[in-house]
């Protein structure tokens, strides 16, 4: 089976905002909390209690099974 996406509750936490959030939305660090859930959460996902949903894909087997792994933080 091979990764073909994920799918996260949040699109950066405490750890890797340096890294994913963009520099012209930093400004939401120090924001009310509503302000930055609109950008950390913009989706409105949430999987388990903010984890992540893996989608796997074996493209050897007939029909193409697909398998879904849900992580918890």
């Amino acid at each position: 089976m091979e990764h073909v996406v994920t799918f996260a509750s949040s699109e950066f936490d405490a750890i890797s905002w340096g890294r994913w959030l963009p520099l012209d939305e930093r400004g939401v660090l120090t924001a009310r909390y509503e302000m930055r859930t609109a950008v950390q959460a913009a989706a409105g996902w949430m999987f388990g209690d903010a984890g992540s949903l893996y989608l796997f894909l074996c493209r050897r087997c007939e029909p193409w099974p697909i398998r879904a792994v849900i992580q918890g933080s």
